[in-house]
């Protein structure tokens, strides 16, 4: 780029053919010391004149003392390069050289200098006379007067009417006398503004600089004519006057001041399904291979194209072109390794000559173990007796080997069977009065052997009696006492509306609002506000003080330890967990009780068990520190307890022994780790064992913990420590998911929900438990609830409306019409149909009181809670019933005998 210098130099020689001062011959004259005649140091003026401060001055040729130039004009007008209006302020890049030492730079030379000696000047003090005039001449001034000879020196008349030598000025001479404030052609800065002295001496403001102002020029601005990147896809010029123009777009990307590139930076394509490339920051492909495929120009999935592999037991799989993995065939006996094979179904048998055969888990056919003597029939041996030997097949069963060397079916004995032989007096078992109240019972050997004396008395053939004579008892509305002969004896029927039979007596029915069993005990609510608890007991869970193991009937919890009340009657919500229960009362305060081995009751203190309630401490506090008040709902759990509070946030303590976990901690939300960020939309959790799942306002549902058999819902069996999305039915990982649900509920190692078209849905594994049709399937995704005794994948229900399974394996469900229905394993009756076996795969309906399996069914159920041991749902007219296993009383009718139907709840 051609430098300021030269650039002046042309706009110099231009001034010079105007103004008299020539670089070759011309006719023009040039006024002495009055015009600037834009000459340059080395350039002839008319007449023998000198170029002296852009003057023409009489002056020998040669005088150092002439001005080094500066671009500035002389005249009080815009610099000499300036080629606006405006005067533009000069560029930063600015690459002048001379006698100021470098760009931008006060002229050293700016100075009046002294006169030269040498050849062309003799004496030193030499100095010009008055124009046309010789300096000795007399008479040729009056004495006082004084002239300009340039703008920088004065002449004055002296003795003699001579004119004395030539004298410098300070700053200028006008009017012949030294004047001004600065040097001409000086420059400054006054903050952003430019400052240049005129011809007169005295400062002139030039412009502002738009970035910074440094010994009166404006710096930071760019150079007319170069390039630069405003962004990486646009491209700026420097314009005259060395400011940058509008930006323009690049066809592909900008780099190094210059458009260029052969892409768009960012771009991403795929060249081939296994190779990917990227267009860079500086417009050039950069290629990679992926280690699985290309799809949408990044690399992705998680498997090669064309690879199988085996997904469970039965089924192919084969990773598509997308590098995904897709079911491809069910294999007709297993797969192995990456492919379908085998040759049976694992654990068929058959024969091979005398050798039965087995088939292993991997399909594949193998001896047993064990050769036939005889025959091999259906893969096993037979015919292995010898004729005419006997044996015992039971206590009572003689059988003997036929001739084809079989055991025959077997001939009863009168008594009983030993040794492969008939003999005894007795059946084994049976009892018989001796002499009352003594007993005795016939042994193994088929002899009478004395047996343990009745409390009361032996009847009939050896029983006792049911009862102490004048003990009374209920059963439904029915009082009954207990006869001489140690036999019940129906009394009076209490009345249904103003009276109910409890604890032996007839009295007012109690109404109850609100019920949750858990593992060993239930707690339920009352209408007056208090709180009832019953059932296992042994490690405080019930609330009242006491430690006991079997409680039949309820016992109302008391208040805390220190409390002026002895008992409190303003309880809201309680929930009953594994050997702790928590609740919330009318201040919104949260408490809990029972055990607290894994500080399941987030008092903040030691890990110790409490039978009476212990307040809930806030995050971090200790025992006895601050707490909240706006709780909204409370869930206790096998070990692990969660509360959401009246933000909608959820928070859950315990899972452990750590001091940490004895307070509330928040809940994070998917991703998140500690201290990040939460959500606060949550409305119910549902807690089983090592996980958890909640239930959010958009409906969509989020699980985490131990996902060992697909608990979490998430298409996987990958543990979470934040929560997970629960999928659609049938998704791979980050697949589609509802948002629809409307309940939840936690069992075991299986979670149901139901969504608001009225369908029942669960995921994981159990005895049953799904309701799918199916047993001892994972289910990574949920399955539908089918219909009673439908076969899998047959019909379904859409008229749910509760669902509940805390901690057990097994699942209970509301309908609309007001029925209760359950399914999974059925010991203990806790399926409610009148029966402890078999495990039902779809729901079975709960029967009314001591009916027998197919009866009669209530259809008045309102409230419905499903525990580990334990089912009770409350009925329409406030009454509560239980059924289930009732070991430590907790069905709450007053004994320990299994209810395989519902019995009411004593009224306490």
């Amino acid at each position: 780029m051609p430098s300021l210098r030269s650039a002046l130099g042309v706009l110099f020689a231009a001034c010079s053919l105007l103004s008299g001062c020539l670089s070759t011959s011309t006719t023009d004259e040039c006024k002495l010391g009055t015009e600037t005649c834009g000459c340059l140091p080395d350039d002839t003026c008319e007449r023998g004149l000198s170029c002296r401060s852009e003057h023409c001055v009489d002056l020998p040729t040669g005088d150092a003392g002439e001005r080094a130039l500066d671009g500035v004009d002389t005249a009080g007008g815009p610099e000499a390069n300036d080629d606006d209006a405006g005067g533009r302020e000069p560029s930063a890049f600015d690459d002048s050289s001379g006698a100021d030492g470098g760009p931008n730079q006060p002229s050293p030379a700016s100075k009046p200098l002294a006169d030269d000696a040498g050849p062309d000047n003799p004496v030193p003090n030499d100095v010009p006379p008055g124009p046309g005039v010789p300096s000795g001449t007399p008479g040729v001034c009056t004495v006082g007067d004084a002239q300009c000879v340039s703008a920088q020196e004065i002449q004055r008349c002296g003795t003699g009417e001579r004119w004395t030598p030539v004298e410098p000025c300070a700053f200028v001479c006008a009017d012949g006398a030294c004047s001004g404030e600065c040097e001409p052609g000086d420059r400054k800065c006054d903050g952003l503004v430019r400052m240049w002295c005129d011809d007169a001496g005295a400062w002139q403001t030039l412009t502002a600089c738009s970035g910074a102002c440094e010994l009166g020029v404006c710096t930071g601005l760019c150079e007319p004519g170069e390039g630069q990147c405003a962004t990486p896809t646009q491209f700026q010029w420097c314009e005259t006057g060395g400011v940058w123009g509008p930006a323009a777009p690049c066809e592909f990307s900008c780099v190094d001041g210059a458009c260029g590139g052969e892409c768009r930076p960012g771009t991403k394509e795929c060249l081939t399904s296994g190779r990917a490339r990227e267009c860079s920051q500086g417009g050039t492909w950069l290629e990679s291979d992926c280690p699985y495929a290309c799809i949408d120009g990044s690399c992705g999935g998680s498997c090669t194209p064309g690879q199988t592999r085996c997904n469970g037991i039965t089924r192919e799989q084969q990773c598509a072109e997308a590098g995904t993995w897709q079911d491809s065939a069910e294999c007709a006996f297993v797969c192995l390794d990456v492919a379908c094979g085998g040759e049976c179904v694992p654990g068929e048998r058959r024969c091979l000559d005398l050798q039965p055969q087995l088939c292993n888990s991997l399909a594949t056919w193998v001896d047993d173990g064990s050769a036939c003597e005889l025959v091999c029939a259906a893969g096993v041996c037979s015919g292995s007796c010898t004729p005419g030997a006997t044996q015992c097949s039971s206590n009572t069963t003689l059988q003997t080997c036929t001739a084809a060397a079989e055991w025959d079916t077997g001939t009863e004995c009168p008594f009983t069977c030993a040794s492969g032989a008939c003999g005894g007096v007795c059946k084994p078992g049976d009892v018989r009065c001796s002499t009352s109240p003594g007993r005795e019972q016939c042994g193994a050997t088929g002899a009478w052997e004395a047996l343990a004396d009745c409390d009361i008395s032996c009847v009939g053939a050896g029983s006792c009696g049911e009862c102490v004579p004048g003990d009374m008892t209920c059963v439904d509305a029915v009082l009954r006492s207990c006869g001489g002969d140690g036999a019940w004896a129906d009394q009076i029927t209490c009345s249904g509306t103003t009276s109910e039979c409890s604890a032996g007596q007839c009295r007012a029915p109690a109404t109850w609002i609100d019920i949750s069993a858990g593992t060993g005990h239930v707690c339920a609510l009352r209408d007056d506000g208090t709180a009832w608890c019953w059932g296992h007991g042994e490690f405080g869970g019930l609330g009242y003080g006491g430690w006991t193991k079997v409680q039949s009937t309820p016992i109302q919890v008391r208040a805390a330890l220190g409390a002026s009340e002895t008992h409190w009657d303003d309880w809201t919500q309680m929930s009953a967990g594994r050997n702790h229960t928590c609740g919330i009362r009318e201040d919104n305060s949260a408490w809990c009780w029972g055990s607290n081995l894994y500080n399941e009751l987030g008092f903040g203190g030691e890990p110790n068990d409490r039978s009476l309630p212990h307040q809930v401490v806030a995050a971090g506090e200790s025992e006895g520190g601050a707490v909240w008040t706006d709780w909204t709902r409370v869930f206790a759990g096998g070990g692990v307890s969660c509360g959401i509070r009246s933000d909608k946030s959820l928070w859950c303590w315990g899972g452990g022994s750590a001091q940490d976990l004895s307070s509330p901690r928040q809940i994070l939300a998917a991703g998140e780790t500690t201290g990040g960020a939460a959500w606060f939309d949550w409305t119910s959790v549902a807690l089983g064992v090592s996980y958890i799942c909640g239930l959010r306002e958009n409906g969509t549902v989020w699980c985490w913990g131990t996902n060992s058999v697909g608990q979490l819902g998430n298409g996987s069996t990958d543990n979470s420590s934040t929560p997970s999305q629960v999928l659609a039915n049938g998704e791979l990982p980050g697949g589609v998911a509802w948002n629809d649900w409307t309940a939840i509920a936690g069992g075991r190692y299986h979670a149901c929900g139901l969504r608001s078209n009225g369908t029942a849905w669960c995921w994981g594994t159990g005895f049953s438990g799904l309701g799918d049709g199916t047993t001892g399937v994972l289910a990574t995704t949920p399955r539908q609830v089918l219909a009673a005794g439908e076969p899998q994948g047959g019909a379904t229900w859409n008229d749910w409306i509760d669902v509940s399974g805390s901690l057990g394996e097994s699942t209970c469900g509301m309908r609309s019409d007001g029925t209760v229905w359950c399914w999974g394993l059925a010991s203990s009756g806790l399926l409610g149909n009148g029966t402890s076996s078999p495990n039902q795969t779809t729901p079975s309906q709960v029967l009314a009181t001591q009916q027998p399996p197919g009866g009669t069914a209530w259809s008045d159920w309102s409230v419905l809670s499903k525990g580990n041991s334990v089912a009770c749902a409350l009925r329409t007219d406030g009454s509560l019933w239980c059924w289930g296993q009732n070991l430590s009383g907790q069905t709450g009718c007053g004994d320990t005998l299994r209810k395989t139907t519902p019995v009411r709840v004593v009224s306490p």
